[in-house]
């Protein structure tokens, strides 16, 4: 039996060349020097890259990025040993580095196509498939990571890549997806130990697949089971097999940094500060911080629209960052694109954000009515992922942001996964919209036109009886006829 792959429609191929463009713009533009995260500075992402390039051994210190699980820059060392096979660069060794933005570009392809695939899984209308995957493809602040030398790109692509494999491991319980799962947060948290929160998804989903196994296994006797029921045992093997893998691997580089260096478990170097701690934060309350959402700061003036290193509200910085990071853009030529990029983007989190509220009640309402069997599987499954996916984002933005209150750690890209969460919140209300809005289009047609809708229906019927009765007719006709026939032959 032949299995056919659907090809991606006209949209989709629209919005992925758009956004493929948008990424190699960002790409033309990289550069070490401009608009980076911890890069050329001191014990920066440039220096661990070059340490590993000239040594071929883990760090000596946990000096501030040193203190990064070394995947990235062990990759970025690699590749520059391969570009350093075709130009010999001299000591020019930021311009050897520069090439790293090729890597850049490979990880936000990958975690584009990553977009496609989970996105694909849920099995969604064409129309809300294409939206959510819009949304995804051409947000500003994911275009933006393109540019990036530092290891926040590399972690998504775990990140993302290991959300999609979760979501195939539910479906087809294979002990090769769950080795795979196991690898990708294993090498995440090799590059960023917080690619590890993936784990408050898998663990509640591990833990539900275990649950129903065991149900249905119950619900089914001898007679009834089947070659695809999964045994619980298997399930138990599977997550024992898993946590094997994932404990060693992924936690190896914080073992080590702890037992050489002292440090502790998901701590980063406080060499920060000196440098990016603004005093004008202490004047303000815990409330003014972390409580609230200061909606006056939001925009106050022309270039307000982007980071303020003396913003004082973590929430209001995080919104502004996911446009267009920390960076100001004054002098773009277009300045009036960028403003609209800032509406949009403030747009897309209150609606966003009234999403997430509107499912949450949804799911509870659903649960008190015991209703919960009336969400579409794949509807329920999309909407208590994103709502998972979005409480343990603002979580962990706020812990962070509480242990290191730094202007810099209010930064989106320490959870931008916060963007996939609110946008699948946003498909998940949508969809449910607009089954409203059909259920009152026939509520209003049955009421208006009643009387129109019932003749019409009433003809057709008829119409279709008569050519079913003829039908039977001409058939137990020509039955008589044939069974007289072959009767006329035997005698």
């Amino acid at each position: 039996m032949k299995i056919t792959k659907t090809k991606p429609e006209l949209p989709t191929l629209i919005i992925t060349t758009l956004a493929v463009v948008a990424r190699f713009i960002a790409f033309i533009f990289a550069n070490p020097a401009i608009n980076q995260h911890d890069v050329l500075i001191e014990g920066g992402h440039f220096d661990y890259a070059m340490y590993i390039f000239n040594n071929w051994h883990l760090a000596d210190n946990n000096y501030y990025e040193f203190a990064q699980p070394p995947l990235n820059a062990t990759l970025q060392a690699l590749f520059m040993k391969f570009i350093s096979l075709f130009k010999n660069y001299g000591d020019d060794f930021v311009a050897l580095y520069a090439n790293c933005k090729f890597l850049s570009l490979i990880y936000s392809l990958i975690i584009l196509y990553l977009f496609y695939k989970i996105i694909k899984e849920f099995d969604l209308s064409k129309t809300l498939s294409l939206l959510f995957y819009g949304i995804m493809a051409l947000y500003p602040g994911l275009i933006i990571m393109t540019s990036q030398y530092s290891n926040d790109l590399l972690s998504y692509v775990f990140f993302y890549l290991s959300l999609y494999l979760c979501i195939r491991w539910a479906k087809n319980h294979k002990f090769s997806t769950i080795i795979l799962l196991a690898l990708s947060i294993s090498f995440g948290m090799l590059t960023k130990i917080s690619v590890g929160l993936i784990s408050f998804i898998v663990g509640p989903m591990m833990l539900a697949v275990l649950i129903h196994s065991i149900i249905i296994n119950k619900l089914q006797d001898k007679k009834t089971k089947t070659s695809t029921t999964i045994m619980p045992l298997t399930i138990i093997l599977q997550i024992i097999v898993f946590l094997v893998i994932v404990t060693p691997i992924g936690l190896s580089y914080s073992i080590r940094n702890y037992i050489v260096f002292g440090q502790g478990f998901g701590e980063i170097s406080d060499v920060v500060k000196g440098g990016f701690f603004d005093t004008t934060l202490k004047s303000y309350t815990p409330t003014e911080r972390y409580w609230s959402f200061a909606f006056s700061k939001l925009y106050d003036g022309k270039y307000d629209i982007f980071h303020d290193w003396a913003e004082y509200n973590i929430w209001v910085d995080l919104v502004k960052t996911s446009a267009f990071d920390e960076f100001q853009f004054r002098d773009f030529v277009f300045y009036p694109v960028l403003v609209f990029i800032w509406f949009y983007n403030i747009l897309f989190y209150f609606i966003s954000f009234i999403a997430v509220i509107y499912n949450i009640i949804n799911l509870v309402i659903a649960a008190i009515k015991n209703k919960l069997e009336d969400i579409p599987k794949n509807i329920f499954n999309l909407s208590l992922m994103s709502i998972m996916l979005y409480i343990l984002a603002i979580i962990a933005f706020l812990f962070f942001n509480i242990k290191y209150p730094y202007s810099c750690n209010s930064n989106y890209r320490y959870v931008a996964f916060i963007i996939f969460a609110l946008a699948g919140n946003l498909i998940v209300m949508l969809n449910d919209t607009s089954k409203l809005s059909t259920r009152f289009k026939n509520i209003s047609n049955a009421l208006f036109n009643e009387e129109e809708n019932i003749k019409p229906s009433k003809k057709k019927v008829s119409k279709t009886k008569l050519n079913k009765t003829k039908q039977t007719k001409t058939k137990t006709l020509s039955n008589t006829k044939s069974k007289g026939i072959k009767n006329a032959e035997k005698h």
